[in-house]
């Protein structure tokens, strides 16, 4: 059992109890009168029917909680890597709408039952109101994320400016895209700092006090979020540098990433429950009653509403309005996302599984896995070696699997790169050296790659 499918699970089940006490405890909020996405009245949500609607949606909960921690078992029976991780890429898909399921079987069922009995809920409210104290309360400043966006611009710099030794393009790639997702979460935090105001209460003073502290909630999230991700970015580039062995370290601290992220998600919950707990005495206002809005209780789509943010109707933060512009392309975006673990998968499988072909094609030595990797002209060979060592390399950037190491590698001894695509299993290696660059090959077997080098030579 690989150490690295342990780290899969450590993943796993903390989204998975976020997902479960998530929806267990905010499918009904009875101090906003808001029942799986529905707005009723006191007397209403005491009608035995949603009663029951409730105990059934409790027992639903639970039963999935359960099925998705017996569902996650087999990473861990999982030998291969790659198997394993495209069963945790489909699951966590699984994981990812399932709890969802029964809410929207509620909101349904809630949906078809006050139209039935033909409830109301009284005037409707309007979501947001113009009042100037609490709309102008900004509390995220461009000094609280200076710190960490001036350090992932120096990760950045420091990655251009490493020697050109066939690991630059990677730390390049990793240093940019971790001092995006710095910028990102600052930009997220001035957004939803700008954001319309809810308001919760007739009195001026409650709106104010109750922004100021939403807000101050979210702006703490967010920095966290940002050093920390610069912290991550500075320690994934010092393990680069250190050329880390199986990219071990990598995953450990992917899995630390995850953990912190569910602990940061965590303390987000705890202060959101706290702050409404704090003010359910002086929230007055009713939520209006535009449940055709929100589908299945969760996706608010109004195209009436030109706000791309809104408060949820259940649960903390903000959700987007799918109906503008951004919220489309954001909806687009995440299902583009999450389809593309899977795939992920499936190719980490063929990577896994393929087996490599070296074979002389046309006075040329051609080396594929799973698409031709390298096509070398005989005549462009200074020098040819059979080797009976795999000399000592390390990954600059490319796959790193017990049966195939293919990309751009250094050999360690010489300080030099040369590009790879062999089996590190086997016991004969081909070493090829043009003008330009430096080769390492192996075939399926060692009978394969002898057949090839021979080939070569005569």
């Amino acid at each position: 059992m690989s150490w690295m499918n342990w780290i899969l699970v450590i993943c796993m089940y903390p989204f998975v109890l976020i997902m479960y006490f998530c929806l267990k405890n905010e499918g009904h909020d009875p101090k906003k009168r808001v029942y799986y996405g529905v707005s009723l009245s006191k007397e209403q949500a005491e009608d035995q029917i949603v009663t029951e609607i409730e105990n059934t949606y409790k027992k639903q909960i639970k039963k999935l909680l359960w099925i998705s921690f017996l569902t996650s078992v087999p990473v861990l029976l999982i030998p291969p890597f790659s198997i394993a991780f495209c069963y945790w890429c489909f699951w966590f898909l699984f994981a990812c709408f399932v709890f969802f399921v029964p809410f929207g079987i509620a909101n349904k069922k809630l949906k078809e039952l006050k139209l039935e009995k033909g409830w109301t809920t009284g005037e409707a409210q309007p979501r947001y109101t113009e009042i100037k104290e609490a709309a102008g309360i900004r509390k995220v400043k461009w000094y609280h994320f200076l710190g960490p966006v001036v350090l992932s611009i120096a990760c950045v710099v420091w990655a251009v400016l490493q020697p050109r030794d066939g690991r630059e393009a990677m730390l390049i790639i990793l240093a940019a895209t971790f001092a995006g997702m710095t910028l990102m979460f600052a930009g997220l935090a001035f957004w939803m700092d700008k954001e319309k105001t809810a308001i919760v209460s007739s009195d001026s003073n409650v709106n104010v006090n109750y922004a100021r502290a939403r807000k101050n909630m979210w702006k703490n999230f967010w920095v966290a979020f940002a050093w920390f991700n610069t912290l991550y970015t500075e320690c994934i580039l010092f393990c680069q540098m250190l050329e880390t062995k199986g990219g071990g370290m990598f995953w450990l601290l992917l899995g630390l990433y995850v953990v912190y992220t569910v602990i940061l998600l965590g303390w987000v919950i705890q202060k959101s429950k706290a702050l409404e707990e704090r003010y359910a005495d002086k929230m007055d206002l009713k939520v209006e009653g535009d449940d055709a809005h929100w589908l299945w209780g969760m996706l608010y789509c109004n195209p009436k509403d030109k706000h791309t943010m809104v408060n949820k109707r259940v649960g903390l933060g903000t959700t987007i309005n799918l109906a503008t512009p951004v919220g489309k392309g954001v909806a687009v975006f995440l299902i583009l996302t999450l389809l593309s673990m899977p795939v992920l998968g499936i190719w980490l499988i063929l990577d896994d599984f393929t087996p490599i072909q070296l074979k002389v094609e046309e006075n040329c030595l051609v080396a594929k896995h799973v698409t031709e990797k390298y096509r070398v002209p005989f005549e462009d060979v200074k020098e040819a070696k059979l080797l009976t060592k795999l000399p000592n390399i390390g990954r600059n950037y490319g796959t790193s699997m017990d049966n195939v190491k293919k990309g751009n590698y250094r050999l360690r001894d010489e300080s030099i790169s040369c590009e790879v695509l062999l089996n590190p299993e086997n016991g004969l290696f081909i070493r090829l050296e043009t003008e330009d660059e430096i080769y390492l090959f192996s075939g399926f077997d060692d009978a394969e790659t002898r057949q090839v080098y021979e080939a070569m030579i005569k």
